[in-house]
């Protein structure tokens, strides 16, 4: 899900602290993010819906959240190309991989604190 030794070397290199403080901005973030494409889901707005993947995608990029990432280009990819069909089975997917991400950052964080 997460590029783990990208994300021990970043939270070394800057300190447990800001990287703590990165974490839980990512998380505050995304959860913005995650609401605003369900927003755009509902209105049926798919311009707006891949404008807000993008945006999801690169703040994710950011944190090196891989597999998150590789399903954002996806799902943008579709919007862009009109293929709607599957977009309520997409956002969940999309869930799926969120809470999975922000679980995997957490425990990893944790485990650099236990060290």
């Amino acid at each position: 899900m997460i590029n783990k030794e990208f994300l021990k070397e970043f939270f070394i290199h800057m300190g447990m602290d800001t990287g703590k403080t990165m974490l839980e901005l990512f998380k505050g973030s995304q959860t913005d993010y995650v609401k605003n494409i369900r927003n755009s889901i509902e209105k049926k707005d798919y311009e707006e819906l891949a404008g807000n993947l993008h945006q999801f995608k690169g703040a994710s990029a950011l944190l090196k959240a891989d597999v998150l990432v590789d399903f954002l280009i996806e799902f943008e990819k579709k919007i862009k190309e009109g293929k709607i069909e599957t977009v309520e089975e997409d956002f969940q997917h999309l869930l799926d991989l969120y809470h999975k991400t922000i679980d995997e950052m957490d425990n990893l964080f944790q485990e650099m604190e236990d060290l």
